[in-house]
């Protein structure tokens, strides 16, 4: 009886101290999510050294937007913005417009952020809007 005592004893030990380490995150970050807007809603998250960075369109396709820009950028304390991928597309439907990734690795491990630009382009050619994403904060 004393011996299978110990050895639940060391199993329970070794469970825990598993678990302990199975859940402490390497990376976090906090920030980002979705910009509330009525018409168009960028948005930036953070997974495993990856900012992704997509946008729903809520206003119908007309001539003042036919076409898109996203746009992500990247940044840390007192350094200035810099763009790093970018695509454009038509504005052909409302919802959900597919994400853009941008690797955020870096050596060594320093604070850093990111947004998600969209700008949206009327059949002109002109910007007819751009709007950023709230800012996710990680560290690499």
């Amino acid at each position: 009886m004393r011996k299978l005592l110990q050895r639940l004893a060391v199993v329970g030990a070794t469970t825990a101290t598993l678990g302990a380490v199975a859940a402490s995150p390497a990376m976090a970050a906090t920030g980002g999510g979705c910009n509330q807007r009525t018409d168009t809603t960028p948005c930036i998250s953070w997974s495993n050294n990856f900012v992704y960075g997509d946008f729903y369109q809520y206003a119908a396709p007309d001539s003042s937007r036919v076409k898109y820009r996203i746009e992500i950028w990247t940044g840390r304390p007192n350094k200035p913005w810099v763009r790093k991928n970018t695509r454009t597309g038509a504005i052909d439907h409302t919802g959900h417009y597919a994400a853009l990734s941008q690797g955020v690795a870096s050596l060594p491990a320093a604070d850093e952020h990111a947004m998600t630009r969209v700008i949206i382009f009327s059949s002109s050619g002109a910007t007819a809007l751009q709007v950023d994403s709230p800012v996710v904060y990680y560290l690499t």
